[in-house]
């Protein structure tokens, strides 16, 4: 009787996950669904049914619809237009840009924590060197990489190059035993 009752508790808590997922990836496929729908609606506006028909394959045909396949399958068709479906085009060419849009607003939102402003408004003297003409990238990569944890405690380099050497091309050589002597003082 108790092993029965575990087992209904299973079923129904696998039965909510199930139709909990299949909610979550309905509610992710929303835009994408959408903007293949609009792709559609252009591409039902050639009056010849053999391109209509091809175009349409091409999108109904996606493994997985998102909106880099959408817009590939789009500009590919913008591409071969001839002139005589300039109105195409031209609705072709305002989806692409409202896509881009809405993906350029999606990505680049909060591209960076921290106010780029702040960092520009800081005092940042460039490191000086003998022969600034002759100096090797991995000396200036190492000196800026300096400057910057010197002035930033919250910034911090992680990574399997961060060792004694200090990565392949020696861009923060030295900089850990620098960093912990000064942590320890």
């Amino acid at each position: 009787m108790f092993t029965k009752k575990l087992q209904n508790i299973d079923n129904e808590i696998k039965k909510y996950v199930t139709e909990e997922k299949r909610l979550a990836w309905e509610y992710y496929q929303r835009p994408f669904l959408k903007s293949r729908d609009e792709l559609l609606d252009i591409f039902n506006l050639f009056e010849n049914d053999y391109i209509k028909n091809e175009l349409k394959k091409k999108v109904e045909s996606l493994e997985e619809v998102n909106f880099s396949e959408l817009l590939k399958i789009s500009r590919n068709t913008i591409y071969d237009l001839d002139s005589s479906n300039d109105i195409i085009k031209n609705k072709l060419l305002e989806w692409n840009k409202s896509k881009m849009k809405l993906l350029s607003e999606k990505y680049s939102t909060d591209l960076y924590s921290i106010d780029i402003n702040d960092l520009l408004k800081k005092n940042f003297t460039p490191p000086a060197y003998d022969n600034p003409n002759e100096v090797d990238g991995r000396i200036i990569l190492r000196d800026n990489f300096d400057e910057l944890l010197k002035n930033h405690d919250n910034l911090f380099i992680f990574g399997e190059d961060v060792g004694k050497i200090g990565d392949v091309n020696q861009g923060l050589e030295g900089l850990q035993k620098k960093i912990w002597k000064e942590q320890s003082l």
